[in-house]
């Protein structure tokens, strides 16, 4: 088979958990004789509106179509663009009309729009998409209002300028009026089209009802929506984005051998508290440092990873937090390759993020390396992780209860132990290549593929989204 995989960001110039799932499906469909190619942005440069470049490299095996081209300034790409991006769209059907996918999975579409989708679509080109992120109901992709509070997503144009635009003065106008004048405000602002085109504020609302007017029509046609998360598939469906009967359940498959060295732990008199996240805000590193310094012992450790240069000054936050405390350890950035090296020396890794995330490939990675967690009671972490079974979970930026929850692998000694018994198996990569080779066959001869429909709706993952919202 002939398949194509679309990520707005990839490898090596992007890192996260999406490129590295993306890279690793595609390398085992390649490794099982099947003729795969990525479609992804160039993130190094922009070329002008109207003047996209396509142009191919060899990434370690991997064919690498990159796109350059123009995702503009906030107020262009928040504007018009949020839902659909002529340029992308031009290139992607002119690219597979002269090298013909039999199929096309999209794993994310940031800054290229929904455009590659509805290229396929035109095209006629089966296509399958996985929600890696909360794009298809939120702007922005990580459903954090401007203020960090969480947000259920899908939400009105006026609430999400407020968002991406609530630093402008016409942003905070409109936020004082009542919906209905915000309404009538931007219809006025369409019909003299040049203020609605100069304004990003008012742009938006209207991109954004348009927005949420055509996505659930869009997804309609696509032949398969995947969440690699039971919250993720919940999450979409209370926000009215699609019926839960048209998206699956699909854990994402790891790359097993990379982290199953972690499991021959290093020896330690210590209990080793690690953290493996990037270093960004909304992942929560300053929460556990100021938990782990309530610890009034020398018996336990921190060490954390991460990019310093991601977020300088987020960085230099971190370190003034730890105030050179020599229990804590910052290692910088490491090449995932090493992670199951790194998981040799981490008893327990905490993931303290401040964000619903969706299925974090640290904690499948920490599940390999049989490595208990601590993470947020939320989201997609609090459906991997079954408290006081193997690990526990904490409220949403608690530094006292994050503390307390730690306390507790020094106050009893077999607890890692414990929990490392009951941590449970993997899905590999191979497992879900093949898999998807079966699914993908079926999509292209125009067979039905088949799930199980007892997947309802899981109401108290959805109470406890509205709760937060």
């Amino acid at each position: 088979m002939k398949i194509e995989f679309v990520t707005y960001m990839f490898l090596p110039q992007s890192t996260g958990g999406t490129q590295v799932y993306t890279n690793n499906i595609a390398r085992a469909l390649q490794d099982s004789g099947h003729q795969v190619s990525l479609f992804a942005g160039d993130l190094e440069t922009q070329q002008p509106v109207g003047s996209p470049r396509l142009h191919q490299v060899d990434y370690d095996g991997l064919l690498l179509n990159r796109l350059q081209f123009s995702w503009g300034s906030r107020s262009a790409y928040y504007g018009p663009q949020l839902l659909f991006n002529p340029d992308v769209y031009q290139v992607t059907v002119d690219h597979w009309q002269e090298n013909r996918p039999d199929l096309i999975h999209v794993t994310y579409c940031g800054h290229f729009s929904a455009a590659p989708l509805q290229a396929a679509v035109d095209l006629g080109i089966p296509v399958v998409m996985t929600a890696t992120d909360y794009w298809l109901i939120c702007p922005i992709g990580t459903l954090l209002k401007r203020d960090d509070s969480l947000c259920m997503g899908r939400q009105s144009g006026t609430t999400c300028q407020q968002c991406i635009h609530g630093d402008t003065r016409v942003s905070q106008l409109m936020s004082y009026l009542p919906p209905t004048l915000q309404e009538g405000i931007v219809s006025a602002s369409k019909q003299l089209n040049r203020f609605a085109l100069t304004n990003g504020a008012i742009d938006l609302i209207g991109a954004v009802e348009a927005r949420n007017g055509t996505l659930p029509k869009l997804l309609n046609q696509v032949d398969l929506l995947f969440t690699p998360s039971r919250f993720m598939k919940d999450t979409l469906v209370a926000a009215g984005l699609i019926n839960h009967e048209r998206v699956h359940v699909f854990p994402h498959g790891h790359n097993i051998q990379r982290a199953m060295i972690g499991k021959h732990k290093s020896c330690s008199d210590k209990i080793r508290f690690g953290y493996t996240s990037n270093l960004a805000p909304i992942k929560g590193a300053h929460i556990l440092i100021q938990a782990f310094r309530e610890l009034q012992t020398d018996s336990a450790s921190l060490t954390i990873y991460g990019n310093p240069n991601s977020y300088p000054d987020y960085a230099v936050q971190c370190r003034a937090l730890a105030q050179d405390d020599p229990r804590i350890v910052f290692a910088g950035a490491f090449n995932n390759e090493r992670i199951g090296e790194i998981l040799q020396d981490i008893d327990v890794l905490v993931v303290p993020s401040l964000w619903y995330e969706n299925a974090p490939v640290t904690i499948a990675e920490a599940f390999v390396a049989k490595t208990p967690l601590i993470v947020t009671d939320l989201g997609g972490m609090a459906e991997a992780v079954e408290a006081d079974v193997n690990g526990l979970r904490f409220p949403l930026g608690d530094a006292n209860r994050l503390a307390q929850q730690m306390q507790r692998f020094l106050d009893e000694p077999g607890l890692v132990q414990r929990f490392r018994l009951s941590i449970p198996e993997v899905r590999s990569v191979q497992d879900e290549a093949d898999a998807l080779e079966g699914i993908y066959r079926q999509l292209i001869q125009g067979v039905p593929v088949n799930f199980p429909m007892n997947d309802q709706v899981n109401a108290s993952l959805v109470d406890k989204l509205v709760e937060f919202a």
